[in-house]
């Protein structure tokens, strides 16, 4: 018996029908922005997040969010919670509001509601030192 090569099967590229070729794909390199929203920017302070994790289950959830945008916004400004957040750290927008009212009472942060509006939100980064 003869060998047989696999060349000896092989259609030449005269005759191959264009549909039947892979295509390659161009994948593109992708540009990382200034503020890119796939790093975390900023560290939170240990007193804020303990005293924030006390308050319900998803707290620790909505204070990482919170200082995540607080991270993105210059210092010291309100910023409006956004759509995308409350995805990234599995918070419903009840929940998020539930939670924001908590840290409200307990002084982490100030809350400005207008009707039919995302809430203007201030974090209180100070930690006060009641004495008795």
């Amino acid at each position: 018996m003869e060998n047989i090569s696999i060349e000896h099967f092989r259609i030449p590229d005269n005759q191959v029908d264009d549909s039947t070729k892979k295509k390659k794909r161009v994948v593109k390199e992708r540009k990382v922005r200034k503020n890119d929203y796939g790093k975390f920017i900023i560290t939170s302070p240990l007193h804020w997040m303990s005293k924030a994790s006390h308050l319900s289950s998803k707290s620790l959830n909505v204070a990482m969010g919170l200082w995540y945008l607080y991270g993105l916004n210059k210092k010291g400004k309100s910023f409006k919670m956004e759509k995308h957040v409350l995805e990234k750290f599995n918070i419903t927008a009840e929940t998020y509001n539930l939670v924001l009212k908590k840290m409200e009472v307990a002084g982490l942060v100030i809350v400005e509601r207008s009707p039919g509006q995302t809430p203007n939100v201030y974090i209180i980064e100070e930690e006060v030192i009641e004495e008795d």
